[in-house]
């Protein structure tokens, strides 16, 4: 089993974040000292998985339409 802190210092960048297999990897990055940028086309998902994270020292929510490269881009940049 990994560290407590095996994500310490990364950043992770995941589509579809906000519910699902996707929250639950974000959750476990985030629990393991990772920052997590959660990037999902519902905003009211999005509100709703910030919520489950209590702390949000180390996480960004951003409404992206992975279909639109110019959303995906600004959500990179």
């Amino acid at each position: 089993m990994g560290r407590d802190n095996d994500f310490a210092g990364r950043t992770i960048a995941l589509t579809g974040g906000a519910s699902g297999i996707g929250l639950a990897t974000a959750q476990i990055i985030y629990g393991r000292g990772g920052t997590v940028s959660i990037a999902d086309v519902e905003e009211a998902a999005l509100e709703k998985a910030g919520k489950s994270f209590g702390d949000h020292a180390r996480l960004l929510l951003t409404k992206v339409d992975v279909s639109n490269r110019k959303d995906v881009d600004q959500w990179i940049a």
